[in-house]
C-alpha cells in the first residue's frame, strides 16, 4: 500500500501536467495572430521614412581649384622695400625671443609677434600667434598696459601658406624700466 502522502503529491503532479498539455493543446489551435510579419513591419517602416532635408550652405561654395585670400605677414606689416625675410622652418623652436603683439586687421589673424631686432643675425618675421591660454593672457596685458607691453617669448613654428606661425609655450612680461639700462 501506498503512503498517503506520497499519494497525494503524485496526484497533485499528474493535475500539473494534465493542465499544461490542455493549454499547449488550446494555444496551437487558436487562430493565427493577429501580428504583421517583418516584411510587413519592414514596409510600414519604410512608408513611414522622410526624406532628409538638403540643407544649404550659409555662403556659396567656391571653386575648389581656388585659394583663399590669405593675407600673409609680410604683406600686413611690411619691410623695407627690396627686402624678403625667409620663412622659418617647420617644427623649429624660439627660444626667449623679446618683442611686441601686434594687432591685425584681419579677423582670422588677430594677432602678431614683431621681434624685437639689435642685430642683423636676429632678424625674424612677424609671426602670427596661434590661440592658447597663453595669447589669451598677453591680450589681457596689452588691453590693461597698450601696444607697448614688451614680452620675451619661447614657443613653437608652424608653416602655412607661406606665413609663419607660432604657439607660445612660455611668455613673460618684459618690466619697463624707462630710460634706465642695466
Amino acid at each position: 500500500m501506498m503512503n498517503p502522502r506520497a499519494l497525494i503529491i503524485t496526484a497533485g503532479a499528474a493535475c500539473v501536467c494534465a493542465l499544461i498539455a490542455a493549454s499547449t493543446v488550446a494555444q496551437s489551435t487558436q487562430p493565427a495572430s493577429t501580428q504583421p510579419s517583418a516584411e510587413e513591419v519592414l514596409h510600414q517602416l519604410m512608408d513611414r521614412r522622410a526624406e532628409n532635408p538638403l540643407i544649404e550652405p550659409a555662403r556659396p561654395l567656391g571653386d575648389a581649384t581656388t585659394r583663399p585670400a590669405h593675407d600673409s605677414p609680410h604683406r600686413m606689416v611690411g619691410h623695407a622695400p627690396g627686402r624678403k625675410l625667409p620663412l622659418r622652418g617647420e617644427g623649429q623652436f624660439v627660444i626667449s625671443r623679446r618683442g611686441r603683439m601686434i594687432g591685425t586687421q584681419s579677423p582670422h589673424l588677430r594677432w602678431m609677434f614683431t621681434f624685437d631686432s639689435d642685430t642683423d643675425t636676429l632678424d625674424d618675421p612677424p609671426m602670427i600667434l596661434l590661440p592658447c591660454q597663453l595669447l589669451e593672457d598677453m591680450e589681457q596685458i596689452v588691453a590693461r598696459e597698450g601696444d607697448a607691453a614688451a614680452f620675451t617669448i619661447s614657443g613653437q613654428i608652424f608653416v602655412y601658406h607661406g606665413a609663419n606661425y607660432l604657439m607660445p609655450t612660455m611668455v613673460k612680461r618684459v618690466a619697463d624700466r624707462g630710460n634706465l639700462q642695466p
